[in-house]
């Protein structure tokens, strides 16, 4: 009878950042467990003055601008009937999630926080059609 010994040898790696770990428990398992990223940035969205994404929910004045920050969960990229980019956006915090809608101009002023797992502070209004509520983005930059 013969044992064989099997070993694996693995090279030193870096550790894992936090924001890391809770991307892969997203990506696994549709959720995070161990925190959530927005926690991080508490002090930053509270110096913003943003509303939590369920109080702009409610809000029924279409003019009143006001800040919202947020995790971008999913983007949709379309192109107008002129041709021009917008985006329908998914933002989540830590009590629900909203659908932004980001026409060419305000995409222009800052086209790359628009990404997947970003964390933004976004200004604008709400915007009532169809008995559906979304925020329409006059301004967005990365937490």
């Amino acid at each position: 009878m013969s044992s064989a010994s099997n070993s694996l040898d693995l090279l030193p790696a870096q550790a894992a950042s936090n924001k890391e770990k809770l991307l892969w428990e997203k990506e696994l398992m549709g959720l995070y467990v161990s925190d959530h990223p927005l926690n991080y940035l508490a002090p930053k969205i509270k110096l913003a003055g943003a509303k939590s994404v369920r109080d702009a929910s409610l809000i029924k004045n279409e003019q009143q601008r006001f800040n919202v920050a947020g995790l971008i969960s999913s983007i949709k990229r379309i192109s107008t009937k002129t041709g021009q980019p917008m985006l329908f956006a998914k933002i989540e915090d830590l009590s629900d999630s909203m659908e932004v809608i980001v026409f060419s101009d305000a995409l222009a002023r800052n086209p790359n926080v628009w990404k997947e797992n970003t964390a933004v502070l976004i200004n604008g209004r709400m915007s009532t059609r169809n008995n559906e509520t979304k925020m329409i983005c006059e301004t967005a930059k990365e937490l």
